[in-house]
């Protein structure tokens, strides 16, 4: 990881060199070499996002939790930490860590005489089991949300080397001699780029996040005015 690292550090260093020589002998051409490093960083950067957050969006995952049935869908940029979203508001927990990633929950089809049937025996007993479910599927909803993020970022990244050599080919320039060596390169560069991302998150990992939540809609009224409901 730290070879990979330190290749490229190296890399961005030469090429910043390259530059800085072109600035001061041929400032036109390195105007036009500036546009297309940024352009081509662009591509590499905001097509993988893209990409995960379609791919989170499109294919959210499905769970089964006290004869109840949720949706779980994964967000990127908008809408952070974690919420419970129902048709008479949403429950945030805004503040799990730092990075730009959310996860909300949805009932799908609530059937409410079904649940008000199996919870009015001893909604306490239905509501630990409703937990207890919800935790036992948690593995395999984190695999497919950390499945989907990786493989838009894959598509995204995909997306942009076939931009690229597009665009190489539109300007007549020869393909590179070590094109596949190059493409490892951005893709280990890619990983190192989650990996790190990985360590921010859980740096800066909130343990008391469960205490800091807020309510929005119709439940967020009911905690405002409570007597209301009593009268």
């Amino acid at each position: 990881m730290l070879n990979v690292v330190r290749r490229v550090a190296g890399s961005l260093r030469a090429r910043m060199g390259v530059v800085g020589t072109m600035l001061r002998e041929h400032p036109r051409a390195a105007a036009i070499a500036v546009v297309g490093f940024v352009m081509r960083w662009s591509l590499r950067i905001a097509l993988p996002l893209a990409g995960a957050a379609g791919i989170l969006t499109l294919f959210p995952c499905h769970a089964v939790a006290g004869g109840a049935h949720f949706r779980v869908q994964g967000t990127l940029l908008i809408r952070r930490g974690l919420s419970a979203d129902t048709t008479f508001g949403s429950w945030v927990f805004p503040h799990i860590d730092g990075l730009p990633i959310g996860v909300h929950v949805t009932p799908v089809n609530v059937d409410l005489v079904r649940i008000a049937s199996a919870a009015s025996p001893d909604p306490q007993r239905y509501a630990e089991q409703l937990r207890l479910d919800l935790v036992e599927q948690l593995p395999a909803i984190t695999v497919w949300l950390i499945g989907g993020v990786l493989i838009g970022v894959l598509l995204g990244l995909g997306a942009a080397a076939a931009v690229n050599l597009a665009i190489r080919q539109l300007r007549g320039l020869p393909r590179r001699e070590h094109e596949v060596r190059h493409r490892l390169r951005q893709l280990a560069a890619a990983g190192v780029v989650v990996v790190l991302l990985a360590g921010f998150g859980a740096l800066t990992y909130e343990p008391r996040w469960a205490r800091q939540s807020r309510s929005t809609g119709t439940l967020a009224a009911l905690q405002l005015f409570p007597n209301q409901l009593r009268s």
